[in-house]
Formats: structure tokens, sequence, C-alpha cells
């Protein structure tokens, strides 16, 4: 089985992997990281070799189009030991001469919430403060000028 690992199959590689009876592993997210600044060089394989060292892995996939990795994947590992080993290990070291970022995969609705969370944050530090001593009247007043009016302007300046 892990020589059909990553081979090509109708132009994609393939991902084999055990089927698993019960869900809760895989809907939890325990052990899913998420890679990010992969290099374009990076496919599914060395992604497997190089994170195989730290745990039994269930899942693993580079992110790839028709130039290469897209820059970030996933790994999902059996237990949540080994992640953590991994995301110690490499988070902020070199991979392929490209430095990676490494953490712990987050659904949208948990990465939405963070970011409310922290717009909240900023507001609170640094609220926005309004201009009360601008009136309308003090504001200057544009008005469109065509190319033929701005031609005249410059040569008559001239």
């Amino acid at each position: 089985m892990d020589s059909l690992m990553c081979q090509d199959l109708l132009g994609r590689p393939m991902r084999i992997m055990f089927s698993q009876r019960d869900p809760t592993l895989r809907t939890t997210g325990v052990g899913n990281i998420f890679i990010k600044g992969l290099a374009s060089s990076i496919d599914g394989a060395s992604l497997y070799d190089c994170f195989s060292i730290f745990g039994k892995i269930l899942s693993c996939k580079a992110v790839c189009d028709a130039h290469g990795s897209k820059g970030y994947g996933f790994v999902h590992f059996a237990t949540l030991e080994a992640a953590e080993k991994a995301i110690k290990a490499l988070d902020g070291m070199l991979l392929d001469d490209q430095l990676v970022s490494i953490g712990h995969f987050k659904t949208f609705q948990e990465r939405h919430v963070e970011q409310q969370v922290m717009a909240q944050d900023n507001e609170r530090h640094y609220p926005v403060q309004k201009r009360l001593d601008v009136q309308p009247e003090n504001q200057l007043a544009l008005q469109p000028v065509s190319r033929q009016t701005a031609a005249c302007d410059l040569a008559q300046s001239q």
C-alpha cells in the first residue's frame, strides 16, 4: 500500500488510507495540523516523508495545482501528542529552503470568531478618533477637469 501512495492516477496523486469506521477522529479534528509557507516543489509524498517520523499519519495532503504546491498543506495524525511533537519540532524551520509555519487546524467558524475578537480588542485599544473641527465649508470642493481644459491651462501658463 505504501508503494502506491502518491503515485499518479489519471494525472492526480493517489491518497490511500484505511477506512475509519468511527467518524469521531475525523470530525473532532484532533491531531490535524495546517502547514503554510511550503515551497512549490513540495508534494504529498515529501510532506508524508517529512512528518511520518512524528507518529502515525491518517491523512496527508499538500494542496497543488499545475505549477506545484500552492504553499499550504494538511497532515492529520492519529494522536494529539504526535501533532504537538511535529509542531514543536518544525514550526519556524526551513523545509526545502522555505520558512514554514505550522499550527493546529482551525475550522472557518473558529477562525471567524478569532478575527471578530481581535477586531473588538483592537477597537478597544485603538479607538477611531473623529475630527470634530472639520466643517463642510472648510473642505475643498473638487470639480472634474477635462483633459482639454488641463492642457489649455498648461499652455497658457507657459
